[in-house]
């Protein structure tokens, strides 16, 4: 009873978690304990989860709250997960070797942060960014 209830208003809100929401309801998507069970480190754990809510250190979040003067990224983007793990110029080098990992034609959010194979790749990606690293 509690799961559905759950269940019901996780559908029924449409103020929050939208970005996690995305994610989470493409098919294929792993959620909960089976996606962060399957990752290295507590570090993996904390960045992915944070990329699935958007509650992360990227530009636009921080932004936000005032923690940054601009939400742009240094390229002159606003700097949003989708900006970071699809488009930033900055990480040209780092995000062909996960195109190669996960296959071109899987590159997209979701994937990269709810499909185990890629999430492990995602995880390579971000340490090679060092854009999430404590600053």
């Amino acid at each position: 009873m509690a799961k559905d209830q759950w269940t019901a208003t996780w559908t029924r809100n449409k103020e929050t978690a939208q970005h996690l929401k995305r994610i989470a309801t493409k098919p294929g998507v792993m959620t909960g304990s089976k996606l962060y069970n399957c990752l290295s480190s507590r570090t993996a754990c904390a960045q992915i989860a944070q990329l699935r809510t958007g509650h992360c250190g990227l530009n636009k979040y921080l932004h936000r709250f005032k923690k940054r003067d601009d939400p742009k990224c240094e390229c002159g983007r606003v700097e949003t997960v989708e900006h970071f793990l699809l488009e930033c110029h900055r990480y040209v080098e780092q995000r062909n070797e996960l195109r190669r990992s996960v296959r071109l034609g899987r590159m997209n959010v979701a994937r990269l942060l709810g499909d185990i194979n890629a999430v492990k790749d995602t995880v390579k990606y971000i340490g090679a960014t060092r854009r999430m690293e404590k600053q």
